[in-house]
């Protein structure tokens, strides 16, 4: 029992390791391929990209008078960067290693159904959109928040149809199996190419990146549900963004290009370099959303923006029937290879 915990807290402890360099990774990236492409270098490339959050850090909070209670208020910023992390408990990050000799999975909770997990932890940042909109007790915000809650809704049930496809394709919904089938076959986005390109145009939705990045327009005009929030409130909730970002990308690497597994071509340092094998997983899983981050920089600086409704009925009468459509097929090929005929 007492190695149990003490494996929690060690795995606990590299995931939030390695969880801050991503972030710290995902800034950097972001900011250099922004400043690459628009040929706005200045005098250096900043080299500090968490310089504009500590800046939001030291900045005074806002709490109004008016506010529905002001200790859940002040709580709500916390509240959404917790639920953002919450899904990180479930996701591998390499394959299983030992602890004292005994063979551990890298994610902290693991039961063999990390992918529902992930969706289902991963759902109740909804709640904090309502919280925060209602709190301030202002038409603006409760509006901004239905309409925001409304658009991930309408982005997370062709995301959810998805998951339920590829785990009918795979037939397991333990993302260390997933990942292995993978590895002993093709990557998921040769398979299943569809469903790839759906989830990923719903992973942009779902982040809030181009050209889906509605929430934007919140921040330029109003701010939306979260205008009564400043300082280390709005810190929280913008580290909270990019929590979502590095994990749901992950969720996509783990399910379409390979997960953790190295690179293809390097498989002749393991062989050469043995007990190196740990080192490559995370830098090819480094790589990997980093490559992701860079394009969603790209589709940032090219395409124009959704508008709102635009985008609620892209994803309805969009997204939607084709992820149904796809999840209609894998269930067609799954019975095939089962039955060996569709009748």
């Amino acid at each position: 029992m007492s190695s149990i915990i003490i494996a929690s807290f060690i795995k606990s402890f590299l995931v939030i390791l390695f969880l801050g360099l991503l972030i710290y990774l995902t800034l950097f990236t972001e900011n250099l391929v922004t400043k690459i492409l628009s040929k706005n270098y200045g005098t250096q490339i900043r080299l500090n990209p968490f310089y504009s959050l500590i800046k939001l850090f030291t900045k005074r909070e806002s709490l109004p008078d008016y506010a529905a209670s002001p200790l859940f208020f002040r709580a709500i910023p916390f509240l959404n960067c917790f639920f953002a992390l919450i899904p990180v408990a479930v996701i591998p990050w390499c394959e299983p290693f030992l602890i004292y000799g005994v063979p551990h999975n890298s994610e902290v909770f693991g039961n063999g159904q990390g992918t529902l997990l992930f969706f289902a932890l991963s759902s109740l940042a909804i709640l904090t959109v309502l919280w925060s909109g209602w709190l301030a007790q202002k038409n603006v915000t409760i509006l901004s928040s239905m309409r925001a809650a409304y658009r991930e809704i309408s982005c997370k049930i062709p995301l959810l149809m998805i998951v339920f496809s590829m785990i009918l394709f795979y037939r397991s919904s333990d993302l260390n199996q997933i990942i292995l089938l993978q590895d002993r076959t093709q990557w998921g986005i040769i398979q299943q190419p569809l469903a790839a390109l759906i989830f990923f145009v719903a992973l942009l939705a779902e982040i809030g990146k181009a050209p889906f990045d509605t929430a934007e327009n919140y921040y330029e005009l109003n701010g939306g549900y979260l205008s009564e929030y400043g300082g280390s409130q709005t810190f929280f909730l913008i580290l909270a963004e990019y929590v979502n970002l590095v994990v749901f990308s992950i969720i996509f690497i783990h399910l379409f290009l390979g997960g953790y597994h190295i690179l293809p071509g390097l498989e002749w340092i393991v062989v050469k370099v043995p007990g190196i094998l740990f080192s490559l997983q995370t830098t090819s899983l480094i790589i990997k959303v980093l490559i992701l981050v860079a394009l969603y920089t790209i589709l940032k600086l090219a395409i124009p923006r959704y508008r709102h409704e635009d985008l609620m009925a892209f994803g309805q009468k969009g997204l939607l029937p084709l992820s149904f459509l796809n999840l209609l097929v894998v269930i067609a090929g799954q019975y095939y290879r089962t039955f060996g005929s569709l009748f």
